[in-house]
């Protein structure tokens, strides 16, 4: 377990990210999108996600004006972008 949870921390901080998914993240970080959208929408682990909202706010040297915290308000062309809710339950 212990050798899956080491694997799984270097595999989430490593530099060698997809050039795709490392600019998905600056468009999606530009419209004023979470970490925890990031994580859901590009399929990334959270703790990449905060470091590529990092590096995005570090470059710019700002975080967005407004923080979008529902994928409702976000469009990325070829992406679906997600939030992690759950569909709404169906009343009885």
């Amino acid at each position: 377990m212990a050798q899956a949870k080491a694997k799984a921390k270097a595999a989430a901080t490593s530099d060698d990210i997809d050039p795709k998914i490392e600019k998905a993240a600056a468009e999606l970080r530009k419209a004023g999108a979470t970490s925890a959208i990031l994580s859901h929408t590009l399929g990334i682990p959270y703790s990449r996600a905060v470091a590529l909202t990092k590096a995005y706010d570090d470059k710019v040297g700002h975080a967005p004006q407004k923080i979008v915290r529902t994928a409702d308000g976000i469009k990325l062309e070829g992406w679906v972008v997600k939030d992690g809710r759950q569909a709404a339950a169906t009343a009885r």
